[in-house]
């Protein structure tokens, strides 16, 4: 999370000052539509407070429906044209003959390093599309889709394990 949040505060002033603004703007309208389902989804899980037969814990698996959809939809399924694009297509439209030392300079430090940018964003939403799709699975084989990511405050601490030896 800490690499998606870092890149993506790098890439999107990078695009402004480079001239990719059509880049950034389409990284935060992609990326953004997923959040708010998600939000809703934690919140509603929040509020079950682990009672899975409450109107809450159903209403989180509603949530998490609209967040796996807009997820694969825009950020596997959109996304990695703009990867693409970035890549493939947006040099054709750049004109570099005025000052080839130019060319050199602008597509080794700025349009690669937006597009190697573009690939680790893209790399995580396919990761985290992996835990998404296994957390979906679990939801419809019947049971409820947990969050593994972050810790549950009414867990014990493990045990030391040097106390354990001692006893």
């Amino acid at each position: 999370m800490v690499i998606h949040h870092g890149v993506t505060m790098v890439l999107v002033p990078l695009s402004y000052c480079y001239g990719y603004v059509r880049v950034g703007a389409a990284v935060m309208l992609l990326l953004d539509p997923a959040d708010p389902p998600l939000h809703g989804a934690k919140m509603c899980k929040y509020m079950a407070g682990g009672n899975t037969a409450s109107r809450w814990q159903w209403l989180a698996d509603q949530w998490l429906v609209v967040f796996a959809i807009t997820f694969f939809s825009t950020r596997n399924g959109m996304y990695p044209y703009i990867v693409w694009s970035a890549a493939l297509e947006a040099p054709r439209y750049i004109d570099h003959s005025k000052n080839p030392n130019a060319y050199l300079k602008t597509y080794l430090i700025d349009e690669l390093l937006a597009i190697g940018l573009l690939a680790i964003l893209m790399v995580l939403q396919f990761f985290w599309a992996m835990l998404l799709a296994k957390a979906v699975r679990k939801a419809l084989q019947g049971g409820h889709a947990e969050d593994n990511r972050s810790d549950d405050e009414d867990e014990e601490p493990a045990e030391d394990p040097v106390a354990r030896k001692k006893k």
